[in-house]
């Protein structure tokens, strides 16, 4: 009896018999990330349910599969960019593409925010997990993701700033180490730059 890991494989198999059409969508996303300087960087599939988008997306993930890249997926479960990084790289160890310096870094910053979320003394709020240098601009942030700027708009932007100081605070309290408050209070400036530091090392574009 075939395992579950099998039966993926032959369903996957089956959907790609099945599939017909979008040949020249297939053709170009072949004929251009085979180039050393593609003319396209991003491919988007959009179109009504049912119309077979994660069909094609499945053949585009096979194409570049064959192609040598490595490949990491996203989706609404990551709801902010720590987390999205984190899935990716993860992704990419299974890979053989371990990305060392980010995974410390990101440990300790999930390792602290655990603690953080089951401390009852912890500020609460959404405000509560931004850094005083982020609270303005989660309002620009707010327009582009559907739902959040309908959450912020119910907080004054004082109130926010506030909350935001006394965020600031407690972890000045909670936390002895420097590094680890600059982490916690704005980890996307700190663990973007390491991941795609790690990511251009493993492809080779060290110095």
């Amino acid at each position: 009896m075939a395992s579950v890991g099998d039966w993926g494989e032959l369903i996957s198999k089956a959907e790609a018999e099945r599939f017909v059409g979008r040949e020249r969508e297939l053709e170009i996303f072949d004929q251009q990330i085979n180039l050393a300087q593609p003319r396209y960087l991003i491919f988007y599939i959009t179109g009504q349910g049912g119309a077979g988008k994660t069909t094609l997306l499945n053949r585009y993930r096979e194409i570049a599969r064959g192609t040598g890249f490595l490949l990491a997926e996203c989706d609404e479960l990551q709801r902010d960019v720590p987390a999205v990084f984190g899935r990716f790289a993860r992704q990419l160890a299974e890979q053989d593409s371990p990305l060392k310096d980010f995974d410390r870094r990101y440990t300790t910053y999930r390792q602290r925010m655990h603690e953080i979320e089951n401390d009852p003394e912890a500020p609460q709020g959404l405000a509560a997990l931004l850094g005083r240098t982020l609270v303005r601009s989660a309002f620009i942030i707010g327009d582009m993701v559907p739902g959040l700027r309908k959450g912020l708009d119910v907080l004054p932007e004082e109130s926010l700033e506030t909350q935001a100081s006394e965020w600031a605070t407690y972890l000045a309290k909670k936390l002895t180490n420097r590094d680890e408050v600059a982490l916690l209070r704005d980890p996307v400036s700190i663990l973007t730059p390491l991941f795609f530091e790690d990511l251009n090392c493993g492809s080779g574009s060290c110095a």
